[in-house]
């Protein structure tokens, strides 16, 4: 009896989500805009993908996705990492720059 050979798990990939805690980005009672994100990770073929999903509060409790990073500004910034890689890849981290839109101190 004849098999072919099977691919191995290795070479699959395989999917998983990351999803982090409310982050406020240094000052918790200032709004913030983000300006730009970008996600650091290795892969070896270009099989491999991330996909990133922002979440803003501005209450902690109620969350919403946003589609463009640099309409409004919010307090709090959840974020959801979709990843679908190899066993090889990693993901190293992520980098954020924003810009303090208000804080609320009185003058």
């Amino acid at each position: 009896l004849y098999r072919p050979a099977e691919r191995d798990d290795n070479e699959n990939t395989k999917k998983g989500l990351l999803l982090t805690r409310p982050i406020t980005l240094d000052e918790p009672f200032a709004l913030k805009k983000l300006q730009d994100m970008r996600l650091y990770y290795s892969k070896f073929d270009g099989e491999s993908k991330c996909f990133v999903v922002v979440y803003v509060s501005n209450d902690g409790t109620n969350w919403a996705p946003i589609r463009s990073l640099r309409k409004r500004s919010y307090k709090y910034y959840r974020f959801a990492i979709i990843a679908d890689m190899k066993d090889m890849d990693a993901l190293s981290g992520m980098v954020l720059r924003y810009e303090v839109e208000r804080n609320n101190k009185l003058r």
